[in-house]
């Protein structure tokens, strides 16, 4: 998918890719992996301007991401 570089469409793209990355590290029992995934994805999330992205309410997203965190500072 080609989206202009910079764009929320694209910032949130790599969020929610990096987000499955860091929920697979987390069941290959890697956590360190899964936690740099995360500071990456909550870098991505605070580039977006508005409350919803291509039809993506952005809080649930984030709500995942915190999900993931607790999950990785149980492995850790």
């Amino acid at each position: 998918m080609a989206l202009e570089e910079g764009s929320d469409e694209r910032h949130l793209l790599q969020a929610l890719i990096q987000l499955a990355n860091a929920q697979l590290k987390l069941k290959m029992q890697r956590p360190k992996a899964a936690k740099r995934l995360c500071i990456m994805v909550r870098g991505l999330l605070t580039k977006l301007t508005g409350a919803r992205v291509m039809g993506q309410e952005i809080s649930r997203i984030v709500a995942r991401l915190e999900a993931v965190e607790v999950c990785i500072h149980g492995e850790l």
